[in-house]
Order: C-alpha cells, then sequence, then structure tokens
C-alpha cells in the first residue's frame, strides 16, 4: 500500500498551507504518513474520495470500546475545494476532493469504484 505523499505529492503539498492557515498542523503531520486504502471517482459529480489507513494505532478500550467512527470533516473547500475527514480519535481517515478528475487521472491504476 502506498502513502498518500508518494502517490500524490502535490495534493499535500497544496493542503499543507491552508491547513496550517486555520489551526491544524496535526492534520498536516498526518499526511505524510497516512496510506491510500482505496479511492472512488463519481464521474458525474467530478469528485473523488480518497481512503485512508492511518498507522496511529488505537489502544484496547479506544479499539474495543469507544470505536471509531466519524469525528469531523476539515473543509479546505474555499482555498481548494477539498474536505478531509477526521475520525472520532482525530486520525485522518478520508479525502473528496472536488473537480477530482485530474486527480482519478493521476491514481490511474488505482481501484475506481
Amino acid at each position: 500500500m502506498s502513502t498518500l505523499v508518494e502517490v500524490l505529492p502535490d495534493l499535500v503539498l497544496d493542503l499543507e498551507s491552508p491547513l496550517l492557515r486555520i489551526g491544524r498542523a496535526d492534520v498536516v503531520e498526518q499526511l505524510r504518513e497516512v496510506e491510500i486504502e482505496r479511492w472512488t471517482y463519481d464521474e458525474f459529480a467530478d469528485a473523488v474520495y480518497l481512503y485512508l489507513r492511518s498507522p496511529r494505532t488505537l489502544d484496547m478500550v479506544d479499539e474495543n470500546v469507544v470505536g471509531a467512527k466519524h469525528g469531523e470533516t476539515v473543509s479546505v473547500y474555499d482555498d481548494l475545494g477539498i474536505s478531509l475527514v477526521l475520525d472520532n480519535h482525530r486520525r485522518l481517515m478520508g479525502i473528496e476532493i472536488l473537480e477530482g478528475r485530474a486527480i482519478a487521472s493521476r491514481l490511474g491504476g488505482g481501484i475506481a469504484v
């Protein structure tokens, strides 16, 4: 499995500045470590969704009792048309990219659903 920064280094660079501007250095750190698990492209909406896997593991209580579910969505829509999805443990789990045709073509060999 490839990391986001290996596959889409330009995207990571484009996200860093807007995230730092809104005080989300915690998310910037994760951009360099998450792996792309799979991705989907909706041609009608021209949107790509990247499903990410965080290397940040949970302790036994968080994993088995609390669980992982949607925590928050961080939007850099005004700057880039991108939303980042974090779980309730503040781990980066997904990225939605509007006007994503160029990203989908760069991902080409990946899993399109």
